[in-house]
């Protein structure tokens, strides 16, 4: 490639390096590079580069600052934040599906996974016979989308089944994983979060336009749905039929 933008002399720039196809030209040793800002202009397509909304990268937010280049540079998802790296795995296909967020718990780098598709457009969120029903603080966890799910399917007293959102979830077997799961509102956020390069590598109209059931029940009748297409959370009726995606979390 062509002389990067970045620093001449070596230093990181939004954790960039440079990179030359020849010879460097020689310049006098930095005294100290100066400290790696947040990024917040698109160097290249092999420094950094912008999907054209705001992502957060570990504790930097990557902000677009110019749209002309991001236009140019639409194609390209890599992107890097001030430490030099940021999270590498969003997007990977992996654990029978696709990395859509990640972090560190007790020492454990762990991923959101979720499926490759949306397994059903429209359905119901459990039942019928317990749509009414209060299911209370087991099914209302914003977090734990995994408890909830569990909870939802203890309710109705029988095996999970393929015909409400949480029992079509956790009958999943995408990789031949069976831990599978509705996911909480808060884990539906995460997948809003990186929806942008979600919809790069699985290809765009990748998810409904209606709404995406999350597991997390809000009283006895109703319960939380996420808008993926504008980033909105509301709650609605569990007789009301919106989409269905699992996730499961997986060890990287």
């Amino acid at each position: 490639m062509a002389t990067s933008n970045c620093n001449n002399c070596g230093c990181k720039k939004c954790g960039c390096q440079d990179d030359f196809l020849t010879t460097p030209p020689a310049c006098p040793t930095p005294i100290g590079c100066p400290t790696p800002e947040p990024c917040s202009e698109i160097i290249d397509a092999e420094c950094v580069v912008y999907t054209g909304l705001p992502i957060m990268c570990g504790l930097d937010e990557v902000v677009d600052t110019d749209t002309t280049l991001a236009d140019a540079l639409t194609d390209t998802i890599t992107y890097f934040c001030a430490n030099g790296g940021g999270s590498t795995n969003i997007g990977k296909r992996l654990g029978g599906g696709i990395v859509v967020a990640e972090w560190d718990e007790n020492g454990v780098h762990k991923g959101l996974i979720a499926s490759l598709t949306t397994l059903s457009g429209g359905i119901q969120w459990t039942v019928p016979a317990q749509q009414t029903t209060l299911i209370g603080p087991t099914a209302q966890s914003f977090s734990d989308g995994f408890t909830n799910t569990n909870a939802i399917i203890t309710q109705t007293g029988v095996p999970a089944a393929n015909t409400y959102a949480a029992g079509l979830a956790r009958l999943h077997n995408g990789g031949g994983y069976t831990d599978w799961y509705l996911p909480s509102l808060q884990e539906l956020n995460m997948f809003y979060n990186s929806i942008t390069v979600i919809d790069r590598v699985l290809g765009f109209n990748n998810f409904s336009g209606s709404g995406y059931w999350s597991s997390t029940e809000f009283d006895a009748t109703t319960t939380f749905f996420y808008i993926t297409s504008i980033g909105n959370a509301q709650n609605s009726n569990k007789s009301v039929s919106y989409a269905v995606r699992a996730v499961r979390i997986h060890n990287i």
